[in-house]
């Protein structure tokens, strides 16, 4: 799915949190979902990280997909808990 999410949702988004002060801390970036249940592998994340993924996460596309085909407007915000472990070592 292509333009999943409204850019004028963004730009709104992106006025308000420079309006509280929250644009130091605020990042755009690529998610991608996997079904989980379990965390992504060492080897996962270094893949996903070398096609460009900035966040992993198990929710949110299933039902930004659902949203856009009831033709519903979508903006995504994802609050990011944890880093990504790139080495066995870690």
């Amino acid at each position: 799915m292509s333009d999943a999410y409204e850019q004028d949702l963004l730009g709104l988004a992106k006025e308000s949190a420079q309006e509280l002060g929250f644009l130091s801390f605020m990042k755009e970036g690529v998610y991608c979902v996997l079904p989980g249940p379990c965390y992504e592998t060492v080897a996962e994340c270094r893949v996903l990280q070398a096609l460009g993924a900035d966040a992993v996460g198990m929710s949110t596309v299933p039902e930004v997909i659902v949203a856009r085909h009831c033709g519903l407007r979508v903006l995504g915000i994802s609050l990011i808990t944890n880093k990504v472990v790139v080495s066995y070592s870690s």
